[in-house]
């Protein structure tokens, strides 16, 4: 069983990864991230943002950042006996990169599951990825550093593409996530706050927990956040991430790349949730299970 805190304390496990000349080398999974041909990971325009880098040279990577802003705390019970055995702190992304124009965001992220879940459906961990963005937020109108209004807003999403694929070999499963304010929505019917395409991939190595016999599965989450309009323009982006994703322990014969394995489907219902405490709300997917990526200003935790 896998809990997820962010106020305990505790020694990670999981060490941030290295660019070298070949790309980005994760610090403990064996996994890359390969340079493309013009030697980038990332066109020049999407600027590394969870790694410090030169003031004066923004391709030079100094170290990862430590703030609370990109660490989490998972506690975790190795034995299922419903205790703590571990508390580890470790960073929340992998990679994640921020648009120098359009504030668009791209991440890597990988992280443990319930154990209980291992052969869940990766079209089910979508779906419950989207529930998790849909619900209720306050945001706050900003001047400077200070917050000059909070104002309650409602979300809702919509799956409008889901497509199963294989990234090096190893299953995964693409969505586009439609975020939408429930409010404007009820002014304009094509009003959207944000959109988002996420491929969920079944890692082929296990969370470390350096402990014999204990063994929790990982998932790693790749994800492009975007405002509507500019969205189409960065998918290539995304693509060429995922594209570049190496598993060097993999047991697979496949090439690296994305290999798409059906037609999309589209127009999953919108989820909406309301903020009137009229009935009790639908349980909720499973804790931590995919907690996901976050936009620059938020509108809401996405």
């Amino acid at each position: 069983m896998l809990l997820v805190s962010v106020l305990a304390s505790g020694c990670g496990a999981v060490q941030p990864g290295v660019f070298d000349s070949e790309g980005f080398a994760h610090g403990t999974y064996p996994y890359r991230v390969a340079r493309g041909p013009d030697h980038r990971i990332l066109p020049e325009q999407w600027r590394i943002e969870n790694f410090q880098t030169d003031p004066h040279n923004a391709d030079a990577v100094i170290g990862p950042k430590r703030g609370d802003a990109y660490t989490t705390t998972y506690e975790l019970d190795l034995n299922d006996d419903g205790e703590i055995d571990r508390t580890s702190i470790e960073p929340r992304y992998d990679l994640r990169y921020i648009h120098a124009h359009t504030g668009a965001v791209l991440s890597v992220r990988t992280f443990p599951i319930d154990g209980r879940l291992r052969d869940v459906d990766l079209r089910v961990m979508a779906r419950w990825y989207a529930d998790s963005i849909a619900g209720a937020g306050i945001v706050g109108a900003q001047v400077g550093t200070t917050t000059i209004l909070g104002v309650e807003h409602r979300y809702a999403t919509r799956l409008s593409m889901e497509r199963r694929a294989r990234v090096h070999g190893q299953k995964a499963f693409l969505a586009t996530i439609d975020v939408a304010d429930v409010d404007q929505v009820q002014v304009w019917a094509e009003s959207r706050v944000e959109r988002l395409r996420i491929a969920i991939v079944r890692a082929p190595f296990p969370y470390e927990t350096h402990r014999p016999g204990a063994s929790i599965p990982l998932v790693m989450v790749v994800a492009l956040v975007a405002q509507p309009d500019s969205f189409d323009d960065h998918l290539p982006a995304f693509d060429r991430l995922l594209g570049e994703l190496v598993f060097t322990r993999s047991h697979s014969d496949a090439r690296p790349g994305v290999e798409l394995l059906d037609v999309p489907t589209t127009a999953v219902p919108v989820q909406t949730v309301s903020t009137e405490p009229s009935e009790p709300p639908p349980p909720s997917p499973p804790p931590a299970l995919l907690p996901a990526p976050s936009s620059s200003p938020p509108p809401a935790e996405l």
